[in-house]
């Protein structure tokens, strides 16, 4: 086991800058930033993501807030409770259901979800990169309660199974099959949803004693900070298409995530934290 390495002050901002804007402009907890960068400098996985949720949930609550501030309408309510309710069902069904299917396959189908989405949002395949609303499986409030909290069920499997966060489902979920809702308004909707679970999931790390006090000191008040910025330049500043195709990117990044991190076993596999958000 590497021994923990203190991140220098300046190192930590960095992280934090980036998770926080990611989070904050693309509706994602940014758990994919804070837990890698934690296990790089020496934390055991368990110990590093159970922390990194110490500092996603403050994130996706200062988006939230900076969100009610300048542009309310985007916070979509029903579509948020049935992923949120969704989430909590999807990480002990993942670790019941899927435990016994086989981590590779598991991991290219994911990862060519994943792939295929992306692809969908950078406008290479299925039609241009999303600009605005689209038609969506739902219309009615009933159905669209219906879809999203599939959707959240998905999100929720996808974080036990494979450590991501459950906004690179919902996100995506929320434009192309819920429907009527924009890039931005999808992810100010995912960063609501993902409060709870979020917070459920800092109770459960603290109570097994994977958060490492400390750790992330510098890497918070920069990632609060960089998430409302990224809030009011993905309000006032960027196109949705622009902010589509950026999804697109980080999807990819999240596929070879995916692919590239060593087997779980099946101990760590049945684990209902959700990891990374």
């Amino acid at each position: 086991m590497r021994a923990e390495r203190p991140a220098p002050p300046a190192l930590q901002l960095a992280a934090g800058l980036t998770a926080g804007f990611l989070s904050g402009l693309l509706g994602i907890g940014g758990g994919l930033v804070v837990g890698p960068f934690l296990a790089l400098r020496g934390l055991e996985l368990p110990r590093a993501l159970g922390t990194a949720l110490v500092v996603v949930a403050p994130i996706a609550c200062v988006g939230v807030l900076t969100e009610l501030a300048v542009a309310p309408a985007n916070l979509h309510l029903l579509p948020a409770l049935g992923l949120a309710v969704g989430g909590q069902l999807g990480a002990p069904l993942g670790a019941r259901i899927l435990n016994g299917l086989p981590d590779r396959a598991l991991r290219l189908l994911f990862a060519g979800v994943l792939v295929l989405t992306a692809l969908r949002n950078l406008g290479l395949v299925g039609g241009p990169a999303p600009a605005g609303a689209l038609p969506g499986l739902g219309g009615a409030p009933g159905l669209d309660l219906a879809v999203a909290g599939a959707l959240g069920v998905l999100a929720g499997l996808a974080s036990t199974l494979f450590g991501i966060g459950g906004g690179l489902v919902a996100v995506p979920g929320l434009v192309y099959a819920v429907g009527g809702i924009p890039f931005p308004e999808a992810a100010a909707t995912s960063l609501l949803a993902m409060i709870p679970t979020v917070l459920r999931g800092v109770w459960i790390a603290r109570r097994e004693g994977r958060i490492v006090p400390g750790a992330a000191r510098w890497l918070l008040p920069a990632a609060l900070l960089a998430a409302a910025a990224a809030v009011l330049l993905r309000n006032e500043v960027l196109a949705p298409v622009l902010l589509a195709r950026l999804f697109g990117l980080f999807l990819l990044y999240a596929g070879w995530r995916i692919l590239s991190r060593p087997p779980q076993k099946p101990s760590s596999r049945t684990r209902t934290t959700p990891p990374d958000r």
